[in-house]
């Protein structure tokens, strides 16, 4: 809670972690239809990604919306370096972490199941459909 205070001590670090992919300090926001506390959260929207982070009072969400597969390597790397830098501010590490991928399939040029390799993880995902045509291939 102490990190909620004038001036927030996330904006200049993140800001500056975040101009490599052209974030300016009007990418910041706080949400304003906050009902309570507990929905209160810092917004940064990456727009060359087409991404953003929220940072709440008890989590950090990393969302990307209608991704470009052939940029997951850089949403990785500028996902990990804001969590890096959070973990920095707060001198804590998470007590638990979540991921969800969820997405629509679409035909088109790209290799689906070459650019996807990298984020899955088949000792946790276990048998799946992109799993088998990966191991087939």
């Amino acid at each position: 809670m102490e990190k909620w205070v004038v001036p927030n001590p996330f904006v200049p670090v993140l800001f500056a972690t975040l101009r490599m992919v052209n974030v300016e300090l009007a990418d910041f926001s706080f949400n304003k239809d906050a009902a309570n506390i507990g929905e209160i959260y810092l917004n940064i929207s990456i727009r060359k990604l087409n991404a953003a982070v929220r940072i709440g009072l008890d989590t950090v969400t990393f969302i990307v919306s209608n991704p470009d597969w052939s940029l997951a390597p850089q949403l990785s790397s500028v996902f990990e370096a804001v969590s890096e830098r959070i973990r920095e501010i707060l001198q804590l590490k998470p007590k638990s972490q979540e991921t969800t991928l969820a997405f629509r399939v679409t035909p088109g040029t790209t290799d689906f199941k070459a650019t996807t390799a990298l984020l899955l993880n088949k000792n946790l995902a276990g048998d799946s459909l992109f799993l088998r045509n990966l191991a087939a291939s």
